[in-house]
């Protein structure tokens, strides 16, 4: 889960510099994670609400950032960070 908020805040990192191939692979990367983490999270109790924003948030940014959009990018990694958060919430953290 903390790799899911440290590659969101990558990506807009990314774009605020003008690498967008960079970002291209940091929103990649939080696809991969994500479906990687999301079969564990589903059995968590309650989990259906951070799973359904995590779903969103993933393909948010990456269509954010193949837009080459910088405020849909901002826009998309603040719902990735709110996503995240819920997913802390899961696990009690």
């Amino acid at each position: 889960v903390h790799l899911l908020d440290y590659l969101g805040r990558a990506v807009a990192i990314d774009v605020t510099g003008g690498e967008w191939d960079r970002a291209s692979a940091d929103a990649a990367n939080i696809e991969r994670t994500w479906l990687a983490l999301r079969p564990q999270v589903v059995e968590r109790p309650h989990s259906a609400r951070a799973v359904a924003a995590a779903d969103a948030a993933a393909g948010a940014v990456k269509a954010a950032v193949a837009a080459h959009s910088v405020a849909r990018v901002r826009a998309a990694t603040a719902r990735s960070a709110n996503a995240v958060d819920l997913l802390e919430n899961v696990y009690g953290g």
